[in-house]
């Protein structure tokens, strides 16, 4: 199910991406959100890049637009504080996700039963004389 989800979330990125991409003009870029020009998967052209500045979108990283939100302007020594912090606090969650998850797979295959052993034939053998005979 996980498999699922991941394929199903990285095609819907990778559709982002492209429509993304096919934008020809700020006007078309208009219609996205700052989360889907930032998209992982989107290929940063010069039009991409001067729409990123122009929403003040910086290098699209989760700390620089957590940092712009509270209202540090980049550049200045708050914002640079800003930035180490939220650094810190993204490492910190991604290191507790990285945990939960290896605590689920660890008890995925916990729970998980070994296959059967494979069946055992039962052979009987019999002397004629000198041949033997097995079925």
């Amino acid at each position: 199910m996980a498999i699922g989800a991941f394929l199903l979330l990285s095609g819907c990125a990778l559709a982002n991406a492209e429509a993304v991409g096919k934008a020809r003009t700020r006007a078309e870029l208009a219609q996205f959100s700052n989360d889907q020009i930032c998209g992982r998967y989107v290929s940063v052209t010069p039009l991409i890049a001067v729409e990123r500045q122009a929403r003040n979108l910086g290098d699209c990283s989760q700390g620089h637009r957590w940092c712009v939100q509270l209202g540090y302007r980049p550049g200045n020594e708050d914002y640079l504080t800003c930035r180490q912090t939220a650094a810190a606090m993204i490492a910190i969650d991604n290191a507790e996700q990285a945990a939960a998850s290896a605590a689920l797979t660890r008890q995925g295959l916990m729970m998980m039963q070994p296959p059967p052993p494979p069946p055992r034939l039962q052979t009987t053998c019999n002397f004629m004389g000198q041949m033997m005979v097995c079925n």
